[in-house]
């Protein structure tokens, strides 16, 4: 077989899921629920994450019983019809100009570094690198995405490390004025957006014909990825909410804090590692998945359009 065949193990598929859930989201929503919720991030987190997995539940009793390629197109086609299946991947080809996205914001962490390059050039750059490596196999494009989620972890575990001994413990009494000090309201809107940055692990499932034991292997990458990815969130919300005062932090990113903690060389190292490889990793895992319904709806289309096949009978 050619390594466009090569199914994908469990380490794979976590590499996949942790790159596509770390985007930039923890480095922007992480200021904004701190406005929000104040010293209650870390709690924020938490439910953010629990959520999360809450509404992955139906993906992950789906792909436990019927793994499919492009899950998402075939699942909704089964279960409400023909229409709907239509509707979804239309809807869905208009999302993914998203993907633009991703790249322009990887160009601009890029250039903000190496301000000599051009952001439209580093875009197209990286659309271009990451294409191609999902055209030369899906196993390749997993073996790339595990090699930067370890730098991406890394730089996020550095971030927590310098950043912990510097945190204002006291400042983080669990006490419900100190949770939720702008009300209820505020606090479970800045979970509802924090579950969305730790969402992202179920579109592994699109994948589910080129994946070992899928039945098995997706359910519980979608688990364990969201629960490694929250652990690290929640660590990043207490380090982001207690090194600085809240007000000077609130709906700030996280270099702010970065500058705080880390030498100037090592601030580099995590907008590099951090910021860059999120967006990256959120690019490549993206396009690792994002053909998967359409080429589903294709193949569907190109089955309803054979001729059927006439029976003869022959009577002696």
């Amino acid at each position: 077989m050619g390594e466009g065949h090569k199914k994908l193990n469990i380490s794979d598929c976590m590499g996949l899921a942790i790159g596509q859930i770390i985007g930039s989201g923890i480095m922007v929503l992480t200021g904004i629920v701190i406005g929000l919720t104040g010293h209650g991030i870390a709690a924020a987190f938490i439910l953010g994450a629990v959520l999360a997995i809450i509404t992955c539940v139906p993906f992950i009793i789906l792909t436990s019983a019927i793994p499919s390629s492009g899950a998402g197109f075939t699942y909704i086609r089964r279960l409400m019809g023909e229409k709907a299946g239509f509707m979804y991947i239309a809807m869905f080809v208009l999302s993914q100009v998203l993907i633009a996205t991703y790249a322009k914001g990887f160009a601009s962490y890029f250039c903000s570094i190496f301000p000599q390059f051009g952001e439209s050039a580093v875009a197209m750059a990286a659309l271009v690198i990451c294409t191609a490596v999902n055209l030369i196999g899906l196993k390749s494009s997993a073996l790339v995405q595990k090699g930067m989620v370890v730098l991406l972890l890394l730089s996020l575990f550095l971030f927590i490390v310098f950043g912990l001994p510097k945190v204002s413990w006291d400042a983080l009494t669990p006490t419900v004025s100190n949770l939720m000090p702008n009300g209820p309201k505020n606090f479970f809107t800045g979970v509802a957006l924090l579950s969305f940055a730790c969402g992202g692990a179920k579109f592994v499932a699109e994948n589910g014909d080129d994946i070992v034991e899928p039945s098995r292997t997706i359910p519980k990458v979608i688990v364990l990825s969201t629960s490694i990815v929250a652990v690290f969130y929640v660590l990043i919300g207490i380090v982001a909410g207690g090194v600085l005062p809240v007000e000077t932090v609130a709906f700030q990113n996280l270099t702010l804090v970065a500058q705080e903690i880390f030498p100037t060389w090592m601030y580099l190292f995590f907008v590099f590692g951090g910021a860059v490889f999120a967006l990256l990793t959120t690019l490549n895992g993206t396009l690792s998945w994002v053909t998967r319904g359409l080429q589903a709806a294709a193949n569907r289309a190109g089955c309803r359009k054979k001729p059927r096949r006439r029976i003869k009978t022959v009577f002696r």
